[in-house]
């Protein structure tokens, strides 16, 4: 029998639910919080006046102590990801609230979305403008399908307050420390896709969905990020279940789980429950999930991929 991940969810089951969150401690920078009320995070507004050296803040930045209680050098280096520029720093009353101005020049150098909330951190004289995170989902160019595939991901951008970008192995330039890919834009009106395309820097973490074998593009993403990686090893759903079971703060709110390796096990579990959940030990985005549900003439088995089937006990 093939083997299989067998989980027991009780009553409504929900799919899409994400099992892992990036840490922002463990995997990026910290990035301080905005205050909720007044605003959800800082806005990038494109400048003409401004050179390539020079930023300026809203003094709402100040007020609302955006830096904790650090003062703004008079010159800071300005990252966004692995980009970063020793630039002249100053605030200004002439700023919407909760913005930063950046020379439009920058813009021709790199795509930096003025469409998303962002977080900032001053950490010396570094100025943090974040995070930015990059989605590896493919080893070739994307297409609308694959990116329709993980709009699910965005549906509280605004809380995210950074970007995340989707990419593949074949758009990492190594030689300008760039990604071609595309964002999500969830101010897209008029039927207008929400999948923007840009040149990205470097992100400050890497979600990796794919395989990768012995490739210089991604090595180089690695070596440069400081293999700050979500999924550095690609685990099956067995590890997984393994790796979070040996944590007692996390045992407790894990399904009761067994692999499927003889008929005796499914009867088992069935005789329990009622109803089971049948996981693949490989794969993901929900594909070869089915559940089997006992029912007066025997058994009723359905998946997303297949309709509903009834078959008796014998």
């Amino acid at each position: 029998m093939k083997q299989v991940q067998m989980f027991i969810f009780p009553g409504t089951f929900h799919a899409g639910g994400h099992a892992s969150k990036l840490s922002r401690k463990q995997n990026i920078h910290c990035f301080s919080r905005l205050p909720r009320e007044g605003g959800t995070g800082l806005r990038i507004l494109w400048m003409d006046e401004l050179k390539p050296d020079q930023i300026l803040l809203s003094r709402s930045a100040a007020r609302l102590r955006l830096f904790g209680s650090a003062a703004l050098p008079p010159s800071v280096t300005l990252h966004f990801g692995a980009w970063n520029k020793q630039v002249s720093a100053g605030f200004s009353d002439h700023l919407p609230d909760l913005a930063i101005g950046l020379s439009r020049r920058i813009k021709a150098e790199l795509s930096i979305p003025d469409t998303l909330p962002y977080d900032v951190h001053l950490d010396g004289t570094d100025l943090r403008i974040g995070p930015v995170i990059a989605f590896l989902i493919s080893r070739h160019p994307l297409t609308p399908q694959m990116l329709d595939g993980f709009r699910g991901y965005f549906g509280r951008y605004d809380e995210i307050r950074g970007l995340i970008y989707l990419c593949a192995l074949s758009g990492i330039r190594p030689e300008t420390e760039t990604i071609e890919g595309y964002y999500y834009d969830p101010q897209a009106e008029g039927g207008k896709s929400p999948w923007v395309p840009g040149i990205f820097p470097y992100p400050d973490v890497v979600y990796r969905r794919i395989w990768v074998f012995r490739d210089k593009r991604f090595d180089d993403l690695l070596a440069r990020t400081k293999r700050k990686i979500f999924n550095p090893y690609y685990m099956n759903k067995r590890e997984v279940w393994e790796s979070l079971r040996a944590h007692p703060e996390l045992r407790q709110h894990l399904p009761h789980t067994r692999p499927l390796d003889h008929k005796r096990t499914l009867k088992t579990m069935l005789d329990a429950h009622g109803a089971v959940y049948l996981k693949p030990v490989k794969g993901s985005m929900a594909s070869g999930i089915m559940k089997l549900q006992k029912n007066r003439k025997g058994y009723l088995l359905a998946s997303r991929q297949k309709p509903e089937a009834s078959f008796r006990n014998e």
